[in-house]
């Protein structure tokens, strides 16, 4: 009977949350922080396309109350559309969750990894400094965030000398660059 609850609720939520009705609107915007807690359970669950549905209503349910968006549902947002390869919108909600709260970890580490990925090495490596200066100081997220950007921030190093070694048509030394991973 709980999981058959758990079922009806999340899709109550979820109706919630993808319904375009006034009516509909309206709960939303009464509790918007349900359907970011169903968006980090459609990532969970590696639905990233309905993820993003989510937290784009959770969003606008907060703008349409009046409401400060928290910076955390940019960052959501950012690591759905990484992960949908969506680069430039994840570089746009990143930037933006940093102009709600410039002390957001999250928002910097997920701006590297964008940078990153498409190609901006130095914004990379600026933002990815930026992201650990920001964990050293933060003692909620920072313990757990400090390990992965130092990986993320290694494996920033064997990228950029893989490229610089590609374009220099030096094959092999860009192959034996990803032995360092």
């Amino acid at each position: 009977a709980t999981e058959r609850n758990r079922s009806v609720f999340a899709k109550q939520i979820m109706d919630a949350c993808t319904t375009a009705t006034a009516s509909s609107t309206a709960d939303v915007a009464a509790n918007p922080d349900a359907c970011r807690a169903e968006g980090n359970r459609l990532y969970e669950a590696r639905d990233f396309v309905a993820a993003h549905r989510t937290y784009t209503t959770a969003v606008a349910a907060y703008e349409t109350r009046g409401d400060a968006v928290p910076a955390v549902l940019y960052t959501n947002r950012a690591a759905t559309s990484m992960m949908l390869l969506n680069f430039d919108a994840a570089i746009r909600d990143c930037t933006t969750a940093l102009q709600v709260d410039p002390a957001s970890c999250r928002g910097y580490a997920r701006l590297a990894k964008a940078y990153a990925l498409t190609g901006q090495y130095l914004l990379s490596q600026q933002t990815y400094d930026a992201a650990l200066r920001c964990a050293a100081m933060d003692d909620k997220v920072g313990p757990s965030l400090q390990p992965k950007l130092a990986e993320e921030l290694h494996a920033l190093g064997v990228l950029k000398k893989a490229f610089a070694a590609l374009h220099e048509r030096r094959f092999d030394v860009a192959l034996a660059s990803f032995d360092a991973l």
